[in-house]
């Protein structure tokens, strides 16, 4: 979930990795929480995903895993 909060979509090639310290869930309110959310949803209904397959076999690619 911190990942879709941060990225602003369900989707991304690797975890970005602030430097500042991640945002805690704890420290939305409910209604920014839920706007998060529905802002993953929406990129989900609109089509803005890939597979988790393409996903790992990209971060493998790029890390030399």
């Amino acid at each position: 979930m911190k990942q879709v909060i941060l990225a602003h979509s369900l989707h991304f090639l690797r975890p970005l990795m602030p430097e500042a310290k991640l945002p805690s869930i704890a420290n939305l309110s409910k209604e920014e929480l839920n706007a998060e959310i529905e802002k993953g949803y929406t990129d989900f209904i609109q089509g803005n995903v890939r597979p988790a397959s393409e996903v790992f076999a990209d971060i493998r690619k790029n890390y030399g895993i």
